[in-house]
């Protein structure tokens, strides 16, 4: 079905006209006349700009600011409008720290110069200004990756012409964009304990699929639900995206969108079927987007490739752990275990040292141990420990045989399987949430392996390792010792030294 949309135009900045061309190789002038003094020109540039997510700038108004190691091509036109041989894409790369850019860029009599970025060396046959916009909106009439940061300005085509160098021998140039940008906003999915409840949940649309054109495009996501693609200015430009709920598919389609060079325009689709009627319960999968799909349900092979866990905690996990509070204000609704694990890690290979007291002395993270006045033996604490011994890896002992390596190849775990919705990321479960997994609410010394039994149900159907027994918590049990998860379902103090299993959890 299509759904409704609402679009705003926004004016960013005015191109100027282009009228530089250019000539052949068989139209060189003389050296002697090419390199009059051999003077080379300091470079300036400055740049309008239509966005603020671009990986190269920091925008100060209207103002986009070149950063480290941008590169723009040059080329001098002289006075019968003929490309100057020896100025013909000369790379120049920026250095912040300086404010210059390097590259040699000589000064000629009677001639101007024109520039763009970001720079091709593939372009030294071009002749104007018009044949670089050509390749750059040919590379977008064929299907493009704009997903990350340095690919997405990799189509984002700034020029500037009818440059003259100054009496200090400086050329300034002043950039404006050549290609258009086109922002959409895509509907949360919304979880009600009814249809008339207010929703107790809100998460982004899962991956959805886009194209321009009926050209397959995958835009740069800037904030959860929200994305932006370069796009060649047109006055007939059709924007679709395809997106799913549990429910069902849904599409959107816009034809005969004008965009102009250097502004941008904004799409909000709406759709009244991104409410879903969904009681939380233990065993839901849990998706990358940070959907939910009901324990009961037989997943979908696209839901199967996106599930990252199953809920094995259903309440605020934040009420004892202040730093997730912190953190992560949002994640009040439970927990989520991972679907696989690593194996064969050691919690550290250091056995006296107490990382809790170097804490205590050095940082105003919670206890991380079950020792002491101030000791978490039966709370959810678990992000809070893993910042913590993050924090202690980072900048506590510096020998390696100090380093907390169950902590350390959690974060890796959690850095190579980014979040694409406001969950916590992965941490290292505490002894209360491994607890939690195997035997359900309750304290942590009763033992016992139904929960865990069950859980074992449902990442079995999203093709999951089992859990079993041997998990590292992220608890300290004194000097030289952690707590150890054990197939009984109850904690066990053991020597840092071993090496036993991690399974990362997340708080969504």
């Amino acid at each position: 079905m299509k759904t409704t949309y609402i679009y705003i135009q926004t004016l960013i900045c005015s191109l100027v006209i282009f009228l530089a061309s250019g000539c052949a190789e068989e139209f060189r002038m003389p050296e002697t006349e090419i390199n009059a003094g051999g003077r080379l020109l300091s470079i300036q540039a400055t740049a309008q700009g239509f966005t603020d997510t671009d990986s190269r700038t920091s925008d100060e108004g209207d103002a986009t600011q070149f950063t480290e190691g941008d590169a723009i091509g040059v080329f001098a036109v002289n006075a019968e409008g003929k490309i100057v041989a020896s100025c013909c894409n000369v790379k120049c790369t920026y250095s912040e720290a300086d404010g210059i850019w390097n590259g040699r860029v000589y000064y000629f009599e009677n001639t101007e110069y024109f520039a763009y970025y970001p720079y091709d060396g593939s372009l030294t046959t071009a002749q104007s200004v018009d044949d670089i916009m050509s390749a750059f909106t040919g590379r977008l009439e064929k299907e493009t990756d704009q997903s990350t940061h340095e690919l997405y300005t990799q189509y984002d085509l700034m020029t500037a012409e009818n440059t003259a160098p100054n009496d200090n021998m400086e050329l300034t140039f002043q950039f404006t964009h050549r290609m258009s940008m086109v922002e959409i906003e895509l509907p949360n999915l919304e979880y009600k304990e009814s249809e008339s409840a207010a929703p107790y949940y809100i998460t982004p649309i899962a991956d959805p699929v886009f194209s321009i054109n009926d050209v397959p495009v995958k835009p740069l996501m800037v904030s959860p639900g929200v994305y932006r693609c370069i796009v060649p200015p047109s006055e007939s430009t059709l924007v679709y995206a395809e997106f799913e709920t549990d429910a069902e598919s849904l599409d959107y389609g816009q034809a005969d969108l004008a965009f102009n060079a250097g502004k941008y325009k904004r799409l909000k689709i709406t759709s009244d079927k991104t409410s879903i009627v969904h009681t939380l319960a233990i065993g839901d999968y849990f998706l990358k987007s940070g959907a939910l799909v009901s324990k009961e349900a037989t997943l979908t092979d696209r839901q199967k490739e996106d599930c990252i866990g199953v809920v094995f905690y259903v309440g605020n996990p934040a009420v004892t752990d202040l730093t997730l509070k912190t953190d992560h204000p949002d994640c009040t609704h439970g927990l989520v275990v991972a679907l696989d694990e690593m194996e064969n890690i050691k919690w550290c290979a250091e056995t006296n040292v107490t990382v809790n007291d170097w804490l205590r002395d050095n940082t105003s993270y919670l206890s991380i141990n079950t020792v002491g006045d101030d000791a978490n033996t039966n709370n959810i604490v678990g992000y809070n420990n893993t910042m913590a011994l993050d924090y202690y890896n980072l900048h506590g002992l510096a020998e390696d045989a100090d380093i907390v390596v169950a902590a350390n190849e959690t974060m890796a775990y959690r850095r190579n399987n980014p979040m694409k919705c406001n969950a916590s990321g992965w941490y290292l479960p505490s002894i209360k949430e491994l607890s939690l997994m195997f035997n359900a609410d309750g304290s942590i010394w009763a033992g016992g392996t139904q929960l865990r039994d069950e859980l074992n149900i449902y990442i079995n159907a999203a093709g999951g390792t089992e859990l079993t027994d041997s998990y590292w918590s992220s608890t300290e049990a004194g000097t030289g010792s952690a707590h150890l998860m054990v197939n009984t379902g109850k904690p066990q103090g053991t020597r840092v030294f071993n090496n036993h299993k991690v399974r990362p959890v997340l708080a969504f």
